[in-house]
Formats: structure tokens, sequence, C-alpha cells
């Protein structure tokens, strides 16, 4: 190697138990970074659960039998690979582990990796512990504390520079994401993008909390592309009503009694996007700062003679149960700051509601997109993917927000958001081996992925 040239990144991939994306992801992800030259550690924690129980156990063991290709194999197959350091639990010598409780070091990272495991069965954000049973609390606390301990020890004797996991969010990648970070190693996510059938993209660790390299990587993305970048942002946001939510709603339910001279409205964001534990630093956003910002909003919009609507968001497609949250955060929100609650399942049309406000205000959602596409005036609180694009709709504090409702009315070029729906069109990696049929099964490398062995098996898992 020449004396002065950069050394190439030693990456540790962390695969956990998890659906067929992560795999999927995984794989190709490994699969381009040898591509470039890049050494790999893979450290495969597929074995580790919070959810363990003989019937768990037992399918698995009905599986292996019952099916043939299947995708956990795949990536047991990655351990053949001549530049890939393929790693176990088993591997790991446990006599020269820590014994640390990580979930006191990472309090932040334990509480939302909790939170993530569990909100959604449990139908409440998770901020005690008293919420979870304690054999459950007992079992995640465990392992936590083993998955940070061996993450990182990985990460010592390999010497690795950088980390990626996929997901992020849940106990077990937070484990490993907060074990990295305490040891100062960069750390990247892998999560699913508009890409073919398991599309993903690679996001910087804190794209959750702050939007900050995302915007760069926005600019990035721009300036080299070539002069068919206008036309796919023009047929991008020409194309984003149509595939929105609100599409689902019935188109009458509007409220008749509203006027652009006396409401304005506040679209937040789903309040399970956020994390729930954490404080908010300059530049970065989150759940209570999004309360803060909205009261704020409120206080002024009032001061100013309207009335406040708060759309909350609508369900998610497939996760319509997720709402009730949001109607525990925001209606009383409402009712006590004397606003109106428009529920997730209210029924009325996003849209419509936007075109007949005066102003409609957003926190980091993509509605502010939306309402920027209908020729809405629009105020953003809160530093979102495309909020560097117009600063001049920005308000971050009090002050700014009364500044702008002197002066609502204040239009923008659509052209200006061009290159976030640029970076939003092209953003993604397509996995070309993998596809979804029709049926619903999986291809991978054109062999059908977890593909029946025998039908006496069939049988038998049917009844498990």
């Amino acid at each position: 190697m020449v004396s002065g040239s950069p050394v190439p990144p030693k990456w540790l991939v962390i695969i956990p138990n998890g659906g067929a994306s992560w795999y999927f992801w995984c794989i190709d992800f490994i699969s381009d970074a040898i591509k470039n030259g890049d050494s790999i550690v893979v450290l495969d924690l597929r074995e580790y659960s919070v959810r363990r129980n003989k019937l768990i156990f037992f399918k698995r063991f009905v599986t292996v039998l019952y099916r043939t290709n299947r995708v956990s194999d795949l990536v047991t197959n990655l351990s053949k690979l001549e530049k890939v350091i393929y790693l176990k639990p088993k591997d790991i010598n446990w006599s020269q582990l820590r014994t640390i409780e990580y979930d006191k070091l990472n309090p932040e990272s334990y509480r939302n990796g909790l939170d993530s495991e569990y909100f959604e069965e449990l139908g409440a954000r998770v901020l005690e512990d008293s919420q979870l049973d304690s054999t459950v609390l007992f079992t995640a606390k465990n392992v936590f504390n083993q998955v940070s301990a061996i993450t990182q020890s990985v990460i010592e004797l390999e010497n690795i520079t950088k980390v990626v996991v996929p997901g992020g969010r849940t106990l077990i990648p937070s484990a490993c994401l907060s074990s990295a970070q305490n040891l100062g190693i960069n750390c990247s996510i892998l999560e699913s993008a508009p890409a073919g059938d398991f599309g993903y993209s690679e996001y910087p660790s804190n794209f959750r909390s702050h939007f900050g390299l995302i915007q760069l990587e926005i600019n990035r993305i721009w300036e080299k592309g070539d002069n068919s970048k206008f036309e796919i942002a023009e047929l991008y946001l020409n194309n984003k009503l149509g595939r929105d939510f609100s599409k689902t709603f019935e188109l009458n339910l509007v409220l008749d009694n509203l006027t652009t001279d006396n409401s304005v409205a506040v679209f937040p964001t789903s309040g399970f996007e956020f994390k729930s534990f954490g404080p908010t630093n300059s530049g970065e956003y989150g759940r209570n700062h999004q309360r803060e910002m909205v009261k704020v909003f409120c206080q002024v919009a009032k001061e100013n003679g309207f009335k406040v609507i708060l759309r909350a968001h609508p369900p998610i497609l497939g996760h319509e149960e997720l709402s009730a949250m949001d109607d525990e955060e925001w209606a009383p929100f409402c009712f006590e700051n004397k606003i109106m609650y428009l529920a997730p399942n209210s029924g009325v049309n996003s849209y419509e509601l936007m075109k007949r406000t005066k102003l409609n205000a957003v926190y980091v959602s993509t509605a502010g997109i939306d309402s920027l596409i209908l020729g809405c005036d629009t105020l953003i609180l809160g530093n979102a993917e495309f909020a560097h694009l117009v600063p001049e709709l920005c308000a971050f504090d009090i002050e700014a927000i009364r500044r702008r409702f002197d002066c609502i009315n204040l239009k923008t070029e659509i052209t200006k958001i061009y290159p976030y729906a640029f970076y939003s069109a092209t953003l993604g990696k397509e996995i070309s081996h993998a596809s979804i049929t029709s049926e619903g099964t999986i291809l991978y490398e054109g062999k059908l992925v977890d593909a029946p062995r025998f039908r006496l098996f069939s049988w038998l898992r049917k009844r498990i």
C-alpha cells in the first residue's frame, strides 16, 4: 500500500433476528462492500430474541425440515465467502466479555429500544418498567446487556472502523449501535426505501432525530444529477398526492364551516415515528419538541384571531391500531389549548382541509410538501428534510412564528423543492436478485425462497 493512501474501512455488519427484508439488505450491502474492496466482519445475532418460548423453537425445527432454500440459509452462506469473517455468539470468548450493566450505561438507548420493541403490541408507549411483565423485562435486560458486550468485544478485537445494522430501533439493534457509539465508531442504519421489492438505503445513525446529513445528501445528489433531474423531480411531485394516504378518505367529509379567512391547520408527525427518550439538542427534532412548537404556534395563531384545527396523522395502512396512541396524545392537548381536534380516523380529507385554511403548519411531516404542491401557504416548525430548501417558510421559535403571522401570504416557487423531490424519487438501492411474485412468494437468483419440501410437513406445520 502506498504511504499516505487512505485505509479501506473495515465494516462490522450485524444481522439481528428479523424478516426477509433485513436479511436481503445485509446480504446485498455485504456484496457491494466486497466489490469495493472493503473488509467485512459479519456478526450473526439471529439466535438472540426477546421472545423465547418452546413453541418458537419447535416451529423453527419444523421449518428446517419443511422448507428448502430458506432465507436463513442465505445468511449462513455468507460464511463461505473468502473476504468475510463470519462470527456467531458461540465463536466469542465469553470469558473476555465485560460484565457491565449496559442498560444503565446507555439508559436512553435501552429505553428507546424497549419502547420500540413493545409499544405496538402494548398499544402504548413504554415509558415505565411497570408496563411490562417482570419476566419480559428480565429477558430484555439480559439480551440488551449480552448483545452490547458481544458487539463491543468484536469491534475491539477486529479493529472495526464502521458498523451497520438494519432497522436500528428495536432492542437488539439499539444495543449494537450504543456499544459502537461508546467506542466512537461511525454507525449506519439500513432502512427501507422505495426501490424495487426489497429496496433499502443506508442512513446515518441519527437520521430519526437529525436531518442535517440527509440535507447535505439531498444537495449532493442534486448537484451531481444530469439534466433529467428536473423531469424526474417534477414527475415525483405530480404523482405524490395520488400516492398519499389521504386519497382513501371520503372526499365529501370536509369541514363546511371553514374559510381561509378565519382558520389555520396543524399537521403533526405521528408520535410513534419519534424516540420517547433523550434530550433534544439544537437542530434536532423529537416528540416533545414537536409538542412544544405546536403549542407555541397555536398560541400565536389565537393571538391573531385564528381558529386552529389540528389534524392528527391519518392511520398508516396495516397499522391502523397505532392511531389510538396519537389520540391519547393530541386529544387532551387540543382540549387543554382550546383548539379543534380531528382524530386520525375522522375521515376528513387532509388535502381538502389544506385548501380551506389560511395557513398550514407542519413540524417535520411531508404534509408540508403536499401543502406546497397544492399551492397553499405553508409554515415549517421543525428542521425537516426539505426545510433548508425553503428557509423563508421556516419558523423555529416564537418570534419567527409571530413574524410569519404578520405576513402570512408567502408563496414560494415549487422548483425550490426539486432537490428533495429528485432525492426521494431516486432514493434507495434495488436488490436486483430478489423479487416478490404476484402470489406473494420470494424469488432470489431465480429460485423460490422457503419453498415447500414435503406435503407431510405442510400438513403438520398448519396445525402448530
